[in-house]
């Protein structure tokens, strides 16, 4: 049997996600399954989670996200200061006290598959990293963004963040062969709200083929449908609470560290 583990998107309410997967770490390891797909918020849970360092996406999430260091609302005055500071977040995971294991990473047993978006054409391009370099550089387009971050460019092409074309890639976790797939998604439903999708659909303007990227979001509104027609194993794993984080952009500290501790506690109730 192979099995996939998709993390999903989220901002800060990637808190609970960061709960989740420390937990599945701890109990199962990351060689329980055969691939991880991840975007957005998700992408930086899955590479400790694929380093086998579950200690270290808690306290990451519990550390290193809340306040001013990661959303820098001042920035919005400053030209060429990004108020989504994923150049911060990246040097943290080199840091001597939050270090990824990038070698464990990369010569994991699992393969890793990073989602980020192409602005130009509005599908989504899936990311296997094979150097480090690789690895922050395409870890950053899966979650740049637009507005709140600048493109990130790879092969002289524009990338921003794996929402906005790919965010549960379900159907290509099922083309790559997988039997049981677990998906962690960081709302109580597994589908754009209509405050999502107008957000977001803002958010793409730039895009040539925004057309496509509306379509896409559109199409998460029947995510569910597509998960109860599969015919294969597709488990959730969502917070068995209303979330404390008022929005995806919430970053007070009090609040992301309940949402981890309620990731952590469902996560224990779906291992039983």
């Amino acid at each position: 049997m192979r099995r996939a583990l998709i993390l999903g998107p989220g901002g800060l309410q990637g808190a609970y996600g960061g709960g989740v997967v420390a937990t599945l770490g701890y109990k199962l390891g990351c060689d329980f399954f055969d691939s991880v797909y991840a975007c957005s918020a998700g992408a930086y849970t899955a590479s400790y989670f694929l380093s086998s360092q579950p200690e270290m996406v808690e306290k990451i999430w519990r550390e290193c996200v809340h306040s001013e260091l990661l959303i820098r609302w001042k920035n919005l005055f400053k030209k060429g200061q990004p108020i989504l500071e994923l150049f911060y977040l990246n040097n943290v995971l080199r840091s001597k006290n939050f270090l990824l294991n990038t070698e464990a990473l990369l010569h994991s047993r699992t393969s890793f598959e990073l989602v980020a978006t192409d602005f130009e054409t509005g599908y989504p391009q899936y990311f296997s990293p094979r150097t480090k370099d690789e690895f922050f550089l395409q870890v950053r387009a899966s979650a740049a963004v637009p507005f709140f971050h600048p493109f990130v460019v790879m092969g002289g092409r524009r990338y921003v963040d794996g929402v906005f074309s790919d965010p549960f890639p379900i159907q290509k976790a099922i083309a790559d062969g997988h039997d049981e797939i677990i998906i962690v998604c960081n709302k109580s439903e597994i589908n754009f709200s209509s405050t999502d999708f107008l957000i977001l659909s803002l958010l793409a303007q730039g895009s040539r083929n925004r057309r496509h990227i509306v379509n896409t979001l559109w199409e998460m509104r029947r995510i569910k449908r597509l998960i109860e027609s599969c015919r294969i194993s597709i488990r959730v794993i969502a917070p068995s609470q209303d979330s404390v984080i008022r929005w995806n952009f919430d970053s007070a500290k009090i609040r992301i560290n309940r949402l981890v501790d309620l990731g952590i506690q469902d996560a224990l109730t779906f291992l039983g």
